[in-house]
């Protein structure tokens, strides 16, 4: 938890600090199965944290050993793309390979959002929203402009399903300042009509 709060704050390096208390405690005496699989569970734990933390502190060294665990761990791959995008938009590196390995749930994420729970539902489309807009991010300092309204448009969809304001905001302010030059007639359609459902979704809030 704690190294996960210095994370949140983008305090990568001092994050790496805390792996070693948890990666391996199979040391500890008196084990049962129950045990044994809560080591192997943080084993990976640490694992996955140590290449993501990795990546977020630009070593594009450890990006194939990270893409590998979370293909392995699919409940993992909305949050570990989070990180690589967000290292590719900080240190400038091309994530074509990792988009194609990755095509298929970044292009539909409604076939992966299910979880038996309300909150964990909203915890994944939270970490699509956020995907996407990165990903714009992505593609307009590539100059790929239609792909980054595209996916523009995909987190401001996502978004309204939770109401986050604080990425619809971001998202909106990215579109006018920087994009608007570039939006075609049918982006401009397609983004006219999520905010007319977003409009609707507040007037049913309304009590």
């Amino acid at each position: 938890m704690h190294g996960n709060a210095l994370e949140n704050q983008g305090l990568y390096e001092e994050a790496l600090k805390f792996i070693p208390y948890y990666e391996d405690l199979s040391w500890f005496e008196g084990l049962d199965e129950n045990g044994l699989q809560g080591v192997e569970r943080l084993q990976l734990w640490a694992k996955a944290n140590l290449l993501n933390l990795k990546v977020l502190i630009g070593d594009v060294s450890s990006l194939a050993a990270y893409v590998e665990l979370i293909q392995q761990n699919p409940q993992e791959i909305s949050h570990g793309l989070i990180s690589i995008i967000e290292s590719a938009n900080k240190y400038n590196f091309s994530l074509e390979d990792v988009l194609n390995v990755f095509s298929e749930e970044i292009a539909d994420y409604k076939k992966y959002v299910s979880a038996p729970s309300h909150y964990q539902i909203s915890t994944l489309l939270w970490n699509y929203s956020r995907l996407y807009l990165g990903l714009a991010r992505y593609y307009f300092n590539k100059g790929r402009y239609s792909e980054a309204i595209d996916n523009l448009i995909k987190s401001l969809r996502v978004s309204s399903q939770l109401n986050t304001k604080s990425t619809f905001i971001k998202g909106i302010a990215l579109l006018f300042e920087e994009l608007t030059d570039h939006v075609t007639h049918e982006q401009l359609a397609e983004y006219e009509k999520v905010l007319e459902e977003v409009r609707y979704s507040m007037k049913q809030m309304v009590p």
